[in-house]
């Protein structure tokens, strides 16, 4: 039997050094059926294998972005 099933929970922190706002796309790409479980932003499936999220990170401050995802593999 081949059929799998998963989660995975993602952390990613982003920092931003500039003086102004600046605004993030954070990309990830999936193979098999997937749904996003939770998220702190939100998810944008992009295709049937990637989705990315855009988050906005304040001048001097840091964003984090955190994502669980189902996958299943057939």
């Amino acid at each position: 039997n081949k059929n799998k099933e998963w989660e995975y929970r993602c952390t990613v922190r982003l920092r931003n050094a500039k003086e102004s706002s600046a605004t993030v796309k954070v990309f990830d790409l999936i193979h098999g059926e997937w749904d996003v479980m939770e998220s702190t932003h939100e998810a944008v499936k992009e295709s049937s294998t990637s989705l990315y999220f855009t988050v906005p990170v304040e001048p001097g401050r840091e964003a984090v972005l955190e994502y669980r995802v189902r996958v299943k593999t057939y």
